[in-house]
């Protein structure tokens, strides 16, 4: 059997077990929650149709946000690692704060991330719901977002707007860190570049400035990728290929 995967930075979570659950858990993560959550994890919100092993909501008392999988832990267990990893090099995320796998009971094996619920919209419903005059800041912050990522040595193989939130206060957040690696290729960069810039051109004329983001990018980061002067080229390449391949096989582009 593989190893499961651990965080490699100083934020390490610490492992709790009961006869059903074994628990991943963000060091800061209080006793009394800690055990709470190893006996029981928490209710997924109430009037919601479909398989309850396999979803993402909030809780039912409105606190967290969970994703639950059937199954082993290792893709929640590499999620939440890069949660840590994240947080230390000081990535705007929700807080990863626990992985519960239940082995026995109801719908059982089946494994719940756990992280902060924010109140916030996807990116591109941002978007929309702002005049041209108020996206510059989410343009501008969402390019230093990124820069910092990959300065970081990161990618987001799913880089795209659904992926990102934003807040009631207008910050951004990184989501779905299954898709976070750790990688400084110019190349992998680059593709992470050119997936957000797909969902630009699905946004359309809904962003005024649809190449502010990539301008911020360039001026805040210090890797490779952001050091090309080709790079809004090469970008813009990738982003087309990607809207003819979501087109070919009838997927929608976001």
């Amino acid at each position: 059997m593989w190893p499961l995967p651990q965080p490699s930075g100083e934020l390490q979570w610490f492992e709790r077990r009961s006869d059903d659950i074994r628990a991943w858990l963000h060091p800061r993560v209080g006793p009394e929650l800690s055990s709470a959550w190893v006996q029981q994890a928490p209710e997924l919100e109430p009037s919601r149709p479909g398989d309850r092993s396999r979803e993402s909501c909030r809780s039912a008392d409105g606190r967290w946000f969970l994703k639950r999988r059937p199954g082993g832990p290792r893709r929640m267990l590499a999620a939440l690692a890069r949660g840590l990893e994240l947080e230390e090099a000081g990535l705007p995320i929700p807080v990863h704060l626990a992985v519960l796998h239940t082995r026995s009971g109801p719908g059982a094996p089946h494994t719940t991330l756990i992280t902060e619920a924010l109140e916030a919209l996807d990116l591109d419903e941002a978007l929309r719901a702002r005049p041209p005059a108020e996206q510059a800041p989410l343009l501008d912050a969402l390019g230093e977002l990124v820069a910092t990522l990959h300065d970081a040595g990161y990618r987001q193989r799913d880089l795209k707007a659904p992926n990102i939130l934003v807040t009631d206060a207008g910050a951004l957040a990184l989501v779905d860190l299954e898709g976070v690696r750790r990688s400084r290729s110019p190349f992998q960069h680059e593709k992470d570049l050119g997936r957000l810039a797909a969902s630009f051109l699905a946004l359309g004329d809904a962003v005024a400035e649809p190449q502010r983001w990539l301008a911020s990018y360039q001026a805040h980061g210090e890797c490779a990728t952001a050091r090309n002067r080709h790079l809004a080229k090469r970008v813009r390449r990738l982003a087309e290929r990607k809207q003819t391949q979501n087109a070919r096989r009838g997927r929608p582009l976001r």
